[in-house]
């Protein structure tokens, strides 16, 4: 058993003594975000107005690898897209929803044999709460510009001296 848990010890720590970190920050603020290894990014460069999305899959001091194919300079990096999780969920559900009470309600006359079928109550209320989900889907993704309020560097958090 001790001989497992060194050689556990011994083969992952490795690989947290050679990690770096992307990090996307407002300075003076606390506002930060941190993009590891396997983390999903979505970035535009400067020089050619890429937009490249996918998994970082490895970080060097001024370089980031995205997708196994992009090899992008972190100094050419001019915006970082970041998903709203809390607006998409909010988007998504009212959708379901609108769409949900439409159905049911059309279902549910339509059994009982109750005529219009779908009312005009049960046609504001659905189109109310799509619509509502479409007028968000804009606001789904937020924008860093790289520049003066936000700044990008690599952290290397390394136990080594280099």
């Amino acid at each position: 058993m001790l001989i497992t848990l060194c050689f556990f010890f011994i083969v992952f720590s490795q690989g947290i003594l050679a990690q770096r970190i992307l990090l996307l920050e407002k300075p003076g603020t606390f506002q930060n975000y941190k993009y590891g290894i396997g983390t999903s990014i979505s970035v535009k460069t400067i020089h050619k107005q890429l937009k490249i999305n996918g998994m970082i899959n490895r970080i060097t001091d001024s370089t980031v690898v995205i997708g196994y194919v992009h090899e992008v300079f972190i100094n050419d990096i001019e915006l970082i897209k970041r998903e709203r999780y809390t607006v998409n969920l909010i988007s998504v559900l009212s959708f379901i929803a609108g769409a949900g009470y439409f159905v049911l309600d059309g279902f549910n006359n339509a059994i009982n044999k109750e005529y219009p079928i779908i009312d005009q109550g049960t046609i504001i209320t659905s189109a109310s709460l799509v619509g509502f989900s479409l007028i968000l889907y804009p606001f789904r993704n937020k924008k860093y510009r790289i520049g003066k309020p936000w700044g990008l560097q690599v952290m290397n958090m390394s136990m080594q001296y280099e």
